[in-house]
């Protein structure tokens, strides 16, 4: 799956470990983060959005949208 992240990354010609060693994470992190299957903390949500001249919103927003909607109706 092409998620904004991982979009963001190859059109800016990055490869996964050299964000990963920017990150200070591990490139098993990085790819879960990439793909959607964990968060990483706002302070490295940030760092992630500067690397890849984003924001937050653009790499996270529709995302964190989803995730929330979906408790919100599992919650009700």
């Amino acid at each position: 799956m092409l998620t904004p992240i991982k979009l963001k990354r190859m059109l800016l010609g990055l490869k996964p470990q050299e964000i990963a060693k920017q990150l200070n994470c591990s490139l098993s992190f990085y790819y879960k983060i990439e793909s959607g299957k964990r968060y990483p903390t706002l302070i490295t949500a940030y760092k992630l959005a500067k690397i890849l001249n984003s924001s937050i919103d653009e790499l996270f927003g529709t995302q964190l949208q989803k995730e929330m909607e979906t408790r919100s109706v599992s919650n009700a």
